[in-house]
């Protein structure tokens, strides 16, 4: 069979040319796949943030590492219920 091969035939370049072919539609198939596996990753770990805001308490939030903005005004809100000068003016008006 390779001193067939060997012998640069009609048959010989068209089963190069599959190969060829073969080969660059492996490489494309392959760059797809990476692509979709590192958007899929990406997708994955937005659900998983997102499943783990929602699951923490709010003890644990404050030491989350994606705090959001709207968690701060939050905290903020709290520490203004907790301030008594607050209190006061709020009895007074």
């Amino acid at each position: 069979m390779s001193s067939q091969m060997n012998n640069h035939g009609p048959l010989y370049s068209i089963l190069l040319l599959l190969e060829l072919l073969c080969r660059s539609c492996m490489a494309d198939i392959e760059k797809e796949t990476n692509n979709m596996f590192k958007v899929s990753k990406i997708v994955y770990s937005l659900v998983v943030r997102q499943r783990g805001r929602q699951n923490k308490s709010r003890k644990q939030w404050k030491h989350n590492i994606w705090q959001s903005d709207g968690n701060c005004e939050r905290r903020q809100k709290r520490q203004k219920r907790k301030n008594p000068q607050q209190k006061m003016l709020r009895q007074r008006l």
